[in-house]
């Protein structure tokens, strides 16, 4: 048809790319542009911050070997993840970042993770993954397990202080009667 047509050659090339147009016009193509963001995963630190973290370890008290070991790692820690940080002993204290650690310091209290955790909900999306950083001297029957698991992500046990339990007694209660009898010599 286009050898036969008396139209010039300019002219035929302009039909064809309207031709092409009015073809893409009913087609609709669409540019997609595809972005893509890198979010770091959240670690969430359950730092032990009872009374026993006050005890001798190796280097210093064994809360002074903790925060020695997270600041040692603090670096490669926020390179490669959203770290927060949560104090527990009889209760939950979420401080933040790594940086608000070196202000702190354990508590009176013992340590009582089930309950101190089920206090504890992480705002937002569950973690990625959940450090527990403690001596092991816990206080309380409840359910560490369940505690833990409620937070939703896999767990890491970090253990500071020795590695034998030391040998000890102590009271975990002690009663007296409502009255004595005195006795003069």
């Amino acid at each position: 048809h286009a050898s036969r047509s008396p139209a010039s050659r300019g002219l035929l090339a302009l039909r064809a790319l309207g031709m092409a147009a009015l073809a893409l016009a009913v087609l609709r193509p669409t540019v997609a542009v595809v972005e893509t963001r890198l979010a770091k995963p959240r670690l969430l630190i359950v730092l032990d911050a009872g009374a026993s973290m006050r005890g001798k370890g190796p280097d210093g008290s064994r809360w002074a070997q903790a925060n020695a070991w997270l600041a040692r790692g603090r670096r490669a820690i926020e390179d490669r993840a959203d770290a927060s940080v949560v104090l527990v002993s009889d209760r939950a204290r979420l401080l933040g970042g790594l940086a608000a650690l070196e202000r702190e310091s354990p508590e009176a209290s013992a340590f009582a993770p089930a309950e101190a955790l089920a206090d504890f909900a992480a705002p937002g999306q569950p973690p990625a993954r959940v450090w527990l950083i403690s001596d092991g001297a816990a206080e309380g029957a409840g359910d560490l397990g369940r505690a833990l698991a409620a937070l939703g992500a896999p767990v890491d046990v970090i253990g500071v202080g020795p590695s034998r339990r030391e040998r000890g007694a102590a009271f975990l209660d002690l009663k007296t009667p409502d009255f004595a009898f005195l006795h003069g010599a």
